[in-house]
C-alpha cells in the first residue's frame, strides 16, 4: 500500500466515493493505492479549522481491501503531514450511539492520545413553527455578505484571544467563513464598525443549521433576539415552511429561547460526540 495526495490529476480515482457535503468543507485529501494491482482502494478527507487544527471529515476503504493496512497508511500519512505542519490536534465528530466504524481505534493504534469526548445535543423545529416578534430591525444587524474581510479577520482574532482565556470549556472557534451561508447569516456591528456578535448558519440539503450564536458586547438579550429576528424573517422569505431549523444550543438560555419561539415544538434530533486526538 502507498499513499498519495489527491490532486486534480488523480481526483477521479478517489473522490467518487466522497459525499458532496464533505467536498464543500474539506481542504486535504489523501488516497491509498494497492501497489500489486495499481488500484485506488481508499481515501481520507480533512479540513483545517480556525486554529489550524485538523478535523477528520471522511475516511473510506474499499471493502475488498480492508484489514490489509490501507486505513493505517492513510492515518500515518496524515500524521506525518500534521507533524510537518506543526499541527498537534485532530478531531472527529459523529452521532452518539452510532459507530465510528473503527476510526477512533485506528487513530489510537497509530499513537494518538485520546481525550475525553464532549457530547452535545441538537434540536430541530419546522420553520413554520418558529415565530418572532414584530420588531424594527436595527442598522447594527447586517448580513454576513456585507461584512468586509478586514472586519471578519479582526473578529476571528478576538475570538481566538477569548478562546485562550476561556476556562469554562466552551468552544469559541469559528469555522471558515466560506462554510456559512452569507445571505442567511447575520453579524452584529458595534462602534468603530467592529463585529461584536453573530448568528451563523449553513444550509445542508433541506435543513438550515444554526452553527453559531454569540454576542460579545452590548445588551446580550436584545442583540441575540435582533439577530434571530433577522435570520428567521429572511429564511421565511427564501425557504419552504416545512424546512427544518437545526440548532445546537450553546446555553440553557438559548434552549429556553428556542422553546419559546417554537412554542415548545422543538424536538431533540441527536446527540453528537466530538472526539479529540493529540499527536
Amino acid at each position: 500500500m502507498k499513499t498519495t495526495l489527491v490532486t486534480e490529476k488523480n481526483a477521479e480515482m478517489f473522490l467518487k466515493v466522497v459525499p458532496d457535503e464533505v467536498k464543500e468543507i474539506s481542504d486535504l485529501y489523501l488516497g491509498v493505492i494497492d501497489e500489486e494491482t495499481d488500484t485506488a482502494c481508499g481515501v481520507l478527507a480533512a479540513m483545517l479549522d480556525v486554529d489550524d487544527n485538523l478535523l477528520l471529515t471522511f475516511i473510506y476503504v474499499d471493502p475488498g481491501f480492508r484489514l490489509r493496512g490501507a486505513g493505517k497508511e492513510l492515518i500515518e500519512t496524515l500524521k506525518e503531514l500534521a507533524e510537518a505542519g506543526e499541527i498537534f490536534e485532530i478531531s472527529c465528530i459523529h452521532e452518539k450511539n452510532i459507530s465510528s466504524n473503527g476510526v477512533y481505534e485506528l487513530l489510537e493504534s497509530c499513537g494518538f492520545t485520546v481525550f475525553d469526548p464532549a457530547t452535545t445535543s441538537t434540536y430541530e423545529a419546522r420553520l413554520a413553527d418558529i415565530s418572532v416578534p414584530s420588531v424594527k430591525s436595527t442598522s447594527n444587524i447586517v448580513p454576513l455578505k456585507k461584512i468586509s474581510d478586514r472586519q471578519w479577520l479582526k473578529y476571528q482574532n478576538k475570538i481566538g484571544v477569548l478562546e485562550e482565556q476561556d476556562e469554562t470549556g466552551n468552544v469559541l472557534s469559528l469555522a471558515k467563513r466560506e462554510f456559512y451561508d452569507p445571505n442567511h447569516s447575520f453579524a452584529y456591528v458595534g462602534g468603530e464598525d467592529k463585529v461584536l456578535g453573530e448568528l451563523l448558519v449553513d444550509v445542508d440539503g433541506d435543513d438550515i443549521n444554526v452553527d453559531e450564536l454569540r454576542v460579545l458586547e452590548g445588551d446580550s438579550a436584545v442583540v441575540t433576539l435582533d439577530l434571530i429576528v433577522n435570520a428567521v424573517k429572511t429564511a421565511k422569505k427564501d425557504f419552504q415552511e416545512d424546512t427544518l431549523v437545526v440548532v445546537n444550543p450553546l446555553s440553557e438560555e438559548h434552549m429556553e429561547l428556542m422553546n419559546k419561539l417554537s412554542k415548545n415544538r422543538a424536538k431533540k434530533r441527536a446527540d453528537t460526540v466530538v472526539q479529540i486526538f493529540s499527536i
